[in-house]
């Protein structure tokens, strides 16, 4: 969120709650906290806060809690995992697998296609050495099916 949209947020807290007196550091604080998501999550989240609690002052907990509720990954600032159609299957008995079991690759963040493919390959090979056995890199929808 911009400054201008952060300004507006605090303006909104302020007209829910006239008699609130927030100095600068509770107000650094606030923008802080509201900072990650977007405007229209902090103002939906200011105003049930103001709905729901009914606080004689805005708590900065809960608004950042609603938000959280919302946009869930914008506080952390961690990327969303990513699933792709991609699927490593063993095909042959190893030590400590049976053929047929299968698992989606999943990725921590968001990546391209290619990239995910070469990701499947590191990890055929590292289930490989780990479980033994000859295993399999699927591609598209269809390997669900399997």
């Amino acid at each position: 969120m911009n400054d201008s949209e952060l300004n507006e947020c605090l303006d909104a807290l302020g007209e829910r709650w006239p008699e609130w007196e927030a100095n600068s550091t509770i107000i650094g604080d606030w923008r802080f906290a509201l900072r990650p998501y977007s405007r229209e999550t902090a103002l939906a989240a200011i105003r049930e806060h103001r709905i729901e609690y009914a606080w004689k002052e805005p708590k900065l907990k809960n608004v950042r809690d609603l938000c959280e509720a919302k946009e869930p990954r914008r506080r952390s600032g961690r990327p969303t995992p990513q699933k792709h159609d991609i699927w490593i299957k063993c095909v042959e008995d190893g030590q400590q697998i049976k053929a047929g079991y299968m698992t989606q690759l999943i990725t921590a963040c968001p990546c391209s296609p290619d990239r995910a493919l070469d990701i499947a390959h590191e990890n055929k090979q590292k289930y490989t050495a780990c479980y033994g056995g000859a295993w399999q890199v699927i591609q598209g929808d269809f390997a669900k099916s399997i």
